[in-house]
Formats: C-alpha cells, structure tokens, sequence
C-alpha cells in the first residue's frame, strides 16, 4: 500500500509537469527541476531520466547512487522511448502508476537533449564551433541567386575569413559569398553547385576565397549534402569548408620543385626536355628552327675547391641571374648539372606556308650569335664574393635543328660536342656551333 504523502506529492508534481507541458516549455533545467520534485516527494537519493533516441542522453538531480534504482520504461509518441531512474525504496503498484505517468510527461518535455544534458540545439552549435572547420547550413529561398539562403555558419569563419558569422549569414542572397570567391574558380564553384542542386548528389569542391582583412587568397575545400526529409519540407544544405590553403603551398612547392633546380630556381632537366620536345613538334609543323646552347662553367671547380661550397652556390645563383637577365622572355634558361646550364630558343622563323620548310642558315645563325654575344658579355664581368673577384665565364656549344639534328637527343648531344670543342680549343670563354666543327670532331663523343 502507498504511503499517502508520497503518492500525493507525486500526483502534484505530475500535475504540475503537466501544465509546464501545456505552455510549450522545453529546456533541460526545467526537467531537472520536477526531477528535484520527484525525489523529494519519494525521498529518493537521485532520479535521473534517460531519453533513448538519436542521441542517448541523461538529465540528473541529486547526489551520487546509493543502492539499485527503481526503473521505470516509457514509451512515448513514434520511436521515442526513454527510462526514468528512482533511487528510492520500491515502488507500490499505485506509486509505480503514478511514476509512470509522470516519465511520460518527463519524456515529452525532454525533447532533443544532449549528452550533457543541455538542449540539443546548443549543444551541437557549441561542439560545431570548436572544431576547426566551418560548417554551414542553407534552406530553400526562391528570391536567391542558388534558391539557397544562409540560416547558419558556424564561428570558424571568422579567422578563416575575416567575417563574422552574423554578417556571413546576413547575406541573404548569397552576394558575399560569390563576390570573395576567386573569379577564376567562380565558373567551377557555380557548375558543381547546379549539378548537385539537379541531381541531389553530393558536392566536393576546391576554390579560393578572398580574406576579408588582409585580401589573401584561402584554399578551401567545400563539401555539402543536400538533405531531403519526409513530407512537404524542402531539402537543405548541410556542409563544411577546410582550409586547405597550407596543402596547396606544398602542392605547388612540390610541383615547382619537380620541374625546378632547388638552388636557382631556374628550370631543370625534366622540364628543358619537356619544352624542347614541344618545341621541335612546333617546328616541324611551321618551318621554324630550334636552337640549344649547352654553357659550362670555366671555373667553378676551383671556386669550390678554393673558396668552399657556399661561395660556389652564391656563384651560382649569380650566374643565373645574370642568364636571365641575357636572354629573351621567350627563350628558357634551365641548370642540368653542377656548373652546366641550357638554353632554349624557340619558334625562330617560322614559315607561314604550309608544307616542309627550312630556315635560312643565316637567319638561324644570326639569332644564335646573338645570343651567344649577350651570354658571353654578361657572363664576362668577374663576379665579387667576399672580396675576391671570380672568373664567371663560360664555354658555350650550339646546335640548331634542322641543321645539326632532327630530334632532342642528337640536338643536346651536337651541343654538348660543341661546348668541348671550345673547353679543347683552351680558348677560355667563347662559343662554337655545331655546324661548324670539323667532321672529326662532330662525329667524336
């Protein structure tokens, strides 16, 4: 048999959840308030309740467990369920009835929670900000550019981008958001888009968005799901943007690196190979001619050897300024080797007609004699490293298709018998062409 107070105080604070229920209130702490209620009235040490849904959570009143507990299950309306836990003496049947009916009330009144026992809502927006990822919701609105309006953008899009989240989402027609978007990405941004808005898959996609403060370029990758629910509500956007503007610069560092000398930063080998072959399919399609001028260094053993490896790099890193600043924009300039760099010159003189062609002798000639001259005066003003004035010239070979070679190999092969030539020849700095070596010594090597 019940014990009347007991039975009449909890029948009180069921009637009391009751009318709580009835305004629409739904907050944890006021669960955790007739939970308090509760416990008084049955003299229990704690009562906790339990939701069992998407998220399992518990809100608790009292101090730490004492005994086994009084459980009571509940189900409510769909596949909500939950348990209410008495750290009480046992329950008689009326006082289990009445408990019941008020882990009914609880359960209705608990709504989404999260584990901490606070509202879901808040929870959630309080975990999604301190993640270092931005995370952004956007509902249907027919007046914007995408049908899309920004409810929601987490607080990690301030120090991604400068702007706060209230500003970000009061872009109500998604102006902002397109306007800070690279215009060279911008096309690709928009198609992606449109296709996950017609097709409803998932999008994932990579562009650069404008700092707000500073006006740097941030890599970010976007990748949204469009989110259909039951019934006459409309899809929504649930996405993330990374920054992955780190990942680029070592991407492109890496790419750079893979066709560039660490050192100079001038072209390497992989890449002259890939340009020469390019430009001799140019030229078999247009007449023109090719020229490779393969330069050697005069002293670079003895500046290492003498001076040490730091003065040889500076030497270097001088010298390919210096070729830089000696040859045309179209021209490219790459170090092969230690002290060995290349020279391309492209497209020399190309034929408008159509049909097999091939360029005067002279004017090929001309162009590489230039060339030559201007390498070789700029080469030719001694270099100062740590007070030592140091020879910087170089012994120069050429080679020209068609006249010397038809293919990248045998043309870098007839530049390099040139560049001996001259190294054999002890005439210091100078330049020979392939053309112009003695039968013997074209065929040598």
């Amino acid at each position: 048999m019940s014990t009347p107070n007991r039975l009449t105080e909890l029948l009180r604070v069921i009637a009391d959840a009751s009318l709580v229920l009835a305004s629409g209130a739904r907050r944890p702490d006021i669960v955790r308030a007739i939970l308090g209620r509760a416990g008084h009235a049955l003299s229990a040490t704690r009562v906790s309740f339990t939701v069992l849904g998407v998220i399992p959570s518990s809100i608790v009143w009292g101090g730490a467990p004492s005994g086994e507990s009084v459980d009571v299950l509940v189900q409510g309306d769909g596949e909500d369920h939950g348990i209410l836990h008495l750290w009480t003496e046992p329950l008689d049947d009326e006082e289990r009835a009445a408990a019941e009916s008020l882990a009914a009330v609880v359960l209705a009144l608990s709504g989404p929670v999260a584990p901490d026992g606070s509202d879901v809502e808040r929870w959630l927006r309080r975990h999604l900000d301190s993640i270092p990822v931005v995370t952004y919701t956007e509902y249907p609105d027919d007046g914007s550019a995408f049908g899309y309006d920004e409810v929601y953008v987490s607080a990690q899009i301030e120090p991604m981008l400068g702007y706060t989240p209230t500003e970000w989402v009061e872009d109500d027609d998604m102006d902002r958001w397109l306007e800070t978007i690279h215009p060279d990405d911008r096309e690709r941004y928009e198609t992606e888009i449109e296709r996950s808005a017609a097709t409803g898959e998932d999008y994932a996609v990579e562009y650069r968005m404008r700092h707000k403060h500073t006006g740097e370029w941030i890599w970010v990758r976007d990748m949204s799901r469009l989110v259909r629910v039951e019934g006459d509500a409309h899809p929504y956007w649930h996405g993330v943007m990374i920054d992955i503007t780190e990942r680029k610069r070592l991407e492109e560092q890496i790419a750079f690196l893979a066709y560039h000398d660490s050192l100079t930063e001038l072209p390497n080998r992989k890449r002259f190979g890939e340009e020469l072959e390019l430009a001799l399919a140019r030229a078999g399609r247009t007449g023109a001619s090719v020229a490779v001028a393969f330069l050697d260094l005069n002293a670079f053993k003895v500046v290492n050897d003498t001076y040490g490896h730091d003065c040889g790099d500076r030497l270097l890193q001088i010298v390919a300024n210096r070729l830089r600043d000696a040859t045309r924009t179209t021209d490219l300039v790459a170090r092969v080797g230690g002290d060995e760099f290349l020279v391309l010159v492209a497209d020399i003189d190309p034929k408008p007609a159509t049909g097999p062609h091939l360029v005067e002798p002279s004017k090929a000639r001309a162009v590489v004699t230039d060339l030559a001259e201007r390498i070789g005066a700029a080469l030719g003003e001694p270099v100062q490293l740590d007070g030592h004035a140091i020879d910087a010239g170089a012994a120069i070979g050429i080679s020209i298709y068609p006249e010397d070679a038809h293919d990248a190999r045998t043309l870098l092969q007839q530049a390099d018998l040139a560049m001996y030539s001259v190294k054999r020849a002890g005439r210091g700095p100078g330049y020979a062409i392939a053309g112009d070596l003695p039968d013997d010594e074209a065929a040598s090597g």
